[in-house]
Formats: C-alpha cells, structure tokens, sequence
C-alpha cells in the first residue's frame, strides 16, 4: 500500500510578525481558493473568501501565532496558532487561522505549527489547576486534519464572517493530555 505522505522537509516555524502580512495573505488565498472548493458552495465562497483571506494584526503581532518557511527558497508554506482566548472572547484557548500551501500538503507543514503550539500550550498551562482544553472552530475541509491531532466534534456551528453571511463550520475540543 502506497502512502500519500510525503517526505517531510525541516521546515523553519518562527513567530510572525507585522512584515508577514503580505505574504501570509497571498498564502491564505492560495490555500483557501483551492481548498475549500470541494466542502463549500462557490456562492458562500465569492462572499466569505476575501474576508478569511485577510491576515489579523492581532495574530500576526501576537507571539503565538506563527509561519513556516521553506528552508530552501525562504517562502511562507504555511501559517497558524493559538490565542488564549477564541475569536469571540471566550476564556478558552483556541487555534486560529492554520493554512498550508496545497503544493506542501501532507508534508509537515501544518504539524510543525501544532508541534510549536503544543509547546507553547503546555508551558502556558503548566500551573493551571484545571485540566485545560484547546478549542478550534475548523472549517469541514480541515476536520480530519484536527482530528488526527486529537481534537474531538463538539457540534457543527455557523460562523458570522459578516451579516449576509454564515460561515459553515465545526467545533473541536481537545483537553490536554500528558
């Protein structure tokens, strides 16, 4: 049996930062044109796209949210990270904004970012007395991909990208284990 992975590259992770947000942006188009097509309607896209491919300042300056490089050609592959709180404000840790060039899929790519937030999230919650948990509000097209990284369906939501459009999705939780 052959495997669609492909061999893994070193791949350089570092925080983002405010020069990334032209790059980041081309990046967030590429991936999200090309792969959000098979799970979504053409119509939501043409609406919801240009605002999803928008790269936030807030994460872009935020310390948890970071890019990967090609070491090779020095180009952002991908993008992703965490907030200690979610896109609405809820007190819960949240991944925010993964994307991977689809030339790169199946690579490491996205990885490399869950490796570097697992890494952070545990520092971050080493002293909490509660057992932590990580949300994500995943598009249809990424379920598979939280999944293999433990997170579990919580429901299927609907996110407001702006009044005349609701963004299908679904919650993920994943407590921290270990």
């Amino acid at each position: 049996m052959t495997s669609s992975y492909k061999q893994k590259k070193n791949w350089i992770v570092r925080q983002s930062n405010a020069n990334d947000k032209e790059a980041v942006e081309a990046l967030l188009r590429l991936c999200y044109t090309n792969l959000l097509s098979n799970d979504y309607e053409e119509e939501l896209l043409q609406t919801a796209l240009p605002l999803l491919c928008c790269a936030r300042q807030e994460l872009l300056t935020s310390a948890t949210w970071y890019v990967v490089e090609d070491a090779d050609t020095r180009t952002i592959v991908g993008c992703g990270g965490w907030t200690p709180k979610s896109p609405l404000g809820e007190a819960i840790p949240h991944l925010r904004h993964f994307a991977t060039d689809p030339k790169q899929l199946r690579k490491g790519v996205a990885r490399a970012i869950w490796d570097r937030t697992w890494e952070d999230w545990c520092k971050a919650s080493r002293d909490s007395k509660e057992v932590p948990q990580m949300e994500v509000f995943s598009t249809i097209t990424a379920e598979s991909f939280y999944a293999s990284l433990g997170f579990e369906k919580v429901r299927d939501i609907t996110i407001p990208i702006r009044d005349d459009c609701q963004f299908p999705a679904v919650l993920m939780r994943r407590p921290h284990i270990g």
